[in-house]
């Protein structure tokens, strides 16, 4: 008995984390320019305390990320060549 209601649990949760998700995109769409290829999103800009619709194209986010990456990885190395001194 204790078992399913865990699993209903479960499941109730997976189901609202998907609604929320689908609310995230749907609100993004709605945000989207459509009309010249961009796509929108509220973001939290460094040294405001309100968030601002920022725009970008598909060829900018995939540089951003990429970007992003890079640098993710090059912390990686550099933390993994450091050891204790001593």
């Amino acid at each position: 008995m204790n078992f399913f209601k865990i699993m209903l649990a479960g499941m109730l949760c997976l189901s609202l984390m998907a609604c929320v998700n689908q609310a995230k995109l749907r609100k993004e769409r709605e945000l989207s320019g459509a009309d010249d290829g961009k796509i929108c999103r509220m973001e939290q800009v460094a040294g405001k305390l309100i968030r601002e619709r920022i725009c970008y194209t598909p060829e900018q986010i995939e540089r951003i990320r990429e970007a992003s990456q890079d640098a993710k990885d090059g912390m990686d190395r550099r933390g993994a060549t450091v050891g204790p001194q001593g």
